[in-house]
């Protein structure tokens, strides 16, 4: 397999998945509401034991999150929470992402070129084999 489809077929890959990272919410109660996450990481207050959880299927309901920690269901009221966070998007991240494989691509189609030997292509064949280009009285 050639260097040019390894780097198309990486490409691809990339530009099907986007990146993302996971970043404190301001407002978890409707940050949660609003977006209806998959999945927080919850990290309770230091009264509370200081512990993150990962909350599957999260809910807002009152000023208590509910959702899964394993398999099993918990509430957990806003007061006793220190921080939630959330996977998003990183629109930034995905664009580098997608962009360096393709300056590599062009990168390496330039240096190819470059490197390659230049040909000049035939002009006539002497002896009578007829002229390739255009210009009759010159080349022939």
């Amino acid at each position: 397999m050639t260097v040019r489809r390894l780097l198309a077929r990486g490409i691809a890959v990339v530009s099907l998945s986007a990146c993302t990272h996971v970043v404190p919410v301001p407002s978890p109660l409707q940050y949660i509401t609003a977006r209806h996450p998959d999945r927080v990481w919850v990290t309770r207050s230091v009264t509370d034991g200081g512990a993150t959880v990962q909350l599957s299927q999260p809910r807002a309901r009152g000023d208590t999150l509910v959702g899964l920690v394993g398999e099993t269901l918990e509430a957990i009221p806003v007061a006793a929470v220190a921080e939630v966070r959330a996977r998003q998007a990183a629109p930034r991240r995905t664009v580098a992402l997608v962009a360096v494989p393709f300056a590599t691509l062009g990168l390496y189609d330039l240096v190819a070129s470059a490197l390659r030997p230049y040909q000049v292509p035939p002009v006539g064949i002497p002896g009578g084999g007829g002229c390739f280009c255009n210009l009759d009285s010159i080349c022939c």
